[in-house]
């Protein structure tokens, strides 16, 4: 395996790819609100032996804590040139909300979802009571 930096102008200014091989379908993994890419430390070599992975740091976060992004539009601008065709994506929490939009922005681009810990949103709704008030949200920032 060998990993490399992807830059791009376009996008997020550094995401860690890992290549199986040139034949190995991509997974996207997506990290949650605080935390960074090493959060999948864990599993990462069991992926990493079926994937190429690219383990992307959401901005304001781990190598990619000076990259602004001020809503959830702005974070899937900002990733979506990572993200080839046909790709497999996992997110937990705040990277399961990122994956989630990702997926409604560009349907035919994502082969699987994989969603661990996650929800559509993190604040209550009319439609939508299965979070947190907005107050309590309010209180995180």
């Amino acid at each position: 395996m060998k990993a490399l930096s992807v830059t791009t102008s376009t996008a997020l200014p550094t995401a860690t790819k890992t290549t199986v091989s040139d034949k190995a379908e991509s997974l996207v993994v997506f990290h949650g609100w605080g935390m960074n890419s090493s959060v999948w430390k864990r599993i990462r070599a069991d992926l990493e032996a079926s994937f190429s992975a690219i383990w992307v740091d959401l901005p304001g976060h781990g190598i990619n804590t000076l990259v602004e992004a001020s809503s959830l539009d702005e974070i899937v601008d900002l990733v979506m040139p990572v993200i080839p065709d046909g790709a497999h994506l996992m997110g937990w929490s705040l990277g399961g909300l990122v994956a989630q939009s990702i997926v409604q922005k560009a349907p035919n681009k994502i082969k699987t979802l994989t969603l661990v810990a996650s929800t559509p949103r993190f604040s209550q709704t009319e439609h939508w009571q299965h979070a947190m008030s907005q107050s309590v949200l309010e209180n995180f920032a």
